[in-house]
């Protein structure tokens, strides 16, 4: 998730001086005593260290005094003590047992300020602090299209009640209706809308990146399975490229080539004859970009996509790695340094020069490397995790482009600029169902075969992640390995992401603990205190005797490994459910209780499950319903001899899942599908999904006559 990166940067502090300049320069002082005027004179003049111990002394003689809460909140933000400088600063906005008679803040730096905390507590994904501020910095200045969109595109991280995640759904499409109208209003620059050059000036890290400033993530909308999440990532994009109309670039090379070749997408009648007469065959291999923001070592996006593209054929595919790299996320992944293939790093260079508002001139160089790499294809393994890579995806680089499941929501792109989603027919719902979840038109890998190359994360009692043993974890048991929790009672387990758990879920583990007495919850710890205590408000409200809830922190893979084993029964999260976790759980011989939901991020559980395709095993952990699933989980936690036979099934099944060479097969199809041209193979004949299926068919033919 793309974070308040700017912050880090030299040019943020730059922007925090000049905002101390502007504000100090506003402060009108009227101090009450001499001993309390000559302190505050001292304090003026003294440097940071200094001036930290003459404020908090006139703040001794006088606790209210605004000009020291004001000129200690700056000291704080601009040294190593954020969080208290942002409580500061909240106390100028709340007049909160302030004395403001000292200091007169004019609008324009009370929006400054409002807006600056706003954006600094949805960092911290505190929603409702969030959105005070945010709103507070429109009542200062209304028509201000960062805040509008910044307070359009906030969604509730933590909602307390399904009521309350509703709500901030329907603020969200309320709000983004009305830049989108006022976007089509604006008079000769139609479709536009502009961000004030004042607001730039007066928001520390705009003038660096406004987007990354004003516009919020998309990636909480994967847990919003109660709204359209097409419609809504559709407005995201309509709004951001009104105000950043340069992210609609399109590669001279793909004009170029439109011309050349005009697009038949969808016209195929799937006869390979079809097929060879509208697709140019071309006497090179096919040119694949493959882009993403995630490539680091052990990331879920490469762990998912890596076995795959390390195996496709270099015969036929000509492979180029794209990492949009907005922060540092450890090593890079091994596979993307293959050297059969090639490799380009963007970044956002902060000391990059181009328009005051927009800061775009990395995205144009970034433009121009990949234009000039002459693609045929440019695959997105994922486009909304990463604001960086989101914004990105948004120009035309190649004449098709793709994405996939790296983060299983849609792109909100018009099919101009995505041509397509590629997902798994065993994780989706009927195919009419499925594709209006997409702005994309929806490709699918066929549901009877695992749709990646799964390497074991598992090795002889090792984690393959970081290398260590849970074996005696699991045999010194529970209470020696996890002291925490008490040792005794069934204990059924949810280690997702707290910002995965909705209310929705609620329900369902207080079911649990109404129907088995002996029931241990455990749950991952949320590591923002004020968002644990509405989780645990939530708990609460829904029944649940929180003597018998365990928050553990985020745990080492082998230890994580150790919790699975030695837990009675895993818990799939609703309605956004697991996909690695599942795999690991299964790959340690354990079901995991799922309840599918309509989009692709809850369905990864059931496709598994077919995989393995054992019909009793499947009726003991697929649910319908919260009841079904209370029922399926109870029973699985309290029947000793049930749960060994599953366990057993599962153990005997779960090989099917890992190192399946038809994925690879099923993916070269797919990329041979959707390419806009034929390659030619390295025995000079054209290839396309059909001609490589029928030469691997007769390699496999050979191969079963020797």
């Amino acid at each position: 998730h793309e974070f308040f990166s700017f912050m880090a940067t030299p040019n943020f502090w730059q922007w925090r001086l000049v905002t101390v300049v502007v504000l100090v320069l506003l402060l009108v002082i009227n101090p009450s005593s001499a001993a309390l005027r000559d302190l505050i004179d001292a304090a003026r003049s003294a440097n940071n260290s200094d001036a930290v111990i003459k404020w908090n002394e006139v703040l001794s003689l006088d606790p209210t005094n605004g000009e020291a809460i004001l000129q200690l909140g700056l000291i704080y933000i601009g040294g190593e003590n954020t969080v208290q400088g942002i409580r500061n600063f909240e106390r100028i906005l709340d007049m909160e047992n302030i004395d403001m008679s000292s200091v007169k803040l004019a609008p324009p730096q009370l929006f400054s300020l409002s807006n600056f905390v706003g954006r600094y507590r949805w960092n911290e994904l505190e929603y409702k602090p969030a959105k005070r501020y945010i709103e507070m910095a429109l009542s200062y200045k209304p028509d201000d299209v960062c805040t509008q969109s910044m307070a359009a595109i906030l969604l509730n991280t933590f909602p307390e009640s399904i009521a309350e995640a509703d709500e901030s759904l329907r603020l969200y499409h309320e709000r983004m209706d009305a830049l989108i109208e006022r976007s089509a209003t604006t008079g000769p620059h139609e479709h536009r809308l502009d961000i004030d050059p004042f607001t730039v000036k007066m928001v520390p890290s705009l003038t660096d990146d406004p987007y990354s400033h004003c516009f919020l993530t998309l990636f909480y909308h994967s847990f919003y399975y109660r709204g359209d999440v097409a419609a809504a990532t559709m407005k995201y994009f309509q709004v951001v490229t009104s105000v950043f109309p340069e992210l609609l670039y399109t590669s001279p090379h793909v004009t170029r080539r439109r011309l050349a070749i005009p697009p038949q997408k969808g016209s195929f009648s799937g006869d390979e004859s079809d097929i060879s007469n509208k697709k140019l065959c071309v006497k090179r291999k096919l040119r694949l970009g493959v882009a993403s923001g995630f490539m680091s070592e052990h990331s879920s996006v490469s762990a998912d996509f890596e076995g795959v593209l390390s195996k496709l054929d270099r015969n036929i595919f000509d492979i180029t790695y794209i990492y949009l790299k907005s922060k540092t996320l450890g090593k890079n992944a091994k596979f993307i340094h293959d050297e059969r293939d090639k490799l380009i790093e963007i970044t956002k260079d902060d000391k990059s020069q181009g328009s005051p508002q927009t800061r775009h001139s990395w995205l144009q160089h970034a433009h121009l490397q990949v234009s000039e790499l002459d693609l045929d294809v440019l695959y997105y393994l994922d486009a909304t995790m990463s604001g960086f890579a989101h914004r990105f995806a948004m120009s035309k680089l190649a004449p098709v482009q793709a994405l996939s499941h790296g983060h299983p929501i849609t792109s909100g792109m018009p099919r101009d600029i995505m041509d397509y989603y590629i997902s798994w027919a065993g994780a989706e719902l009927e195919y009419d169902v499925a594709q209006q979840h997409y702005t994309e038109e929806l490709k699918l890998l066929p549901a009877g075969k695992m749709h990646q190359y799964y390497e074991n994360r598992i090795d002889d009692g090792k984690s393959v992640i970081d290398g260590m043993p849970f074996d005696k974890l699991v045999a010194d048991g529970r209470a020696i390995s996890f002291r925490e929790i008490p040792s005794d009672g069934n204990w059924y387990l949810c280690m997702q992401k707290p910002f995965k758990l909705h209310p929705e879920f609620d329900q369902l583990i207080s079911g649990i603990l109404d129907k088995d007495p002996m029931a241990r919850i455990i749950l991952h710890e949320e590591n923002r205190e004020s968002n644990k205590q509405i989780f645990i408000r939530r708990l609460q409200a829904a029944g649940m005797r929180m003597n018998r809830v365990h928050f553990v922190p985020a745990q080492e893979h082998h230890r994580l490994l150790a919790l699975y084993e030695l837990s009675d029964v895993i818990l799939d999260s609703y309605p956004s459910g697991g996909c690695t976790t599942t795999r690991e759980v299964l790959e340690i011989g354990k079901p995991v209780v799922t309840w599918p939901a309509k989009l692709l991020g809850s369905r990864w559980s059931l496709a598994y499950y077919n995989i393995l395709n054992d019909t009793k095993l499947n009726e003991a952990v697929i649910a319908g319903s919260a009841q079904e699933y209370i029922d399926l989980a109870v029973q699985l936690g309290t029947d000793k001899a049930l749960r060994k036979d599953i366990e057993q099934r599962v153990q005997k099944n779960v090989h099917k899942m890992f190192q399946r060479k038809e994925s690879v097969e099923e993916w070269t199809k797919m990329l041979l599908n959707i390419a806009p041209v034929q390659p030619v193979g390295k025995n000079g004949i054209c290839v396309n999904e059909f001609s490589w299926n029928k030469k691997r068919d007769r390699e496999e033919m050979m191969k079963d006559e020797l």
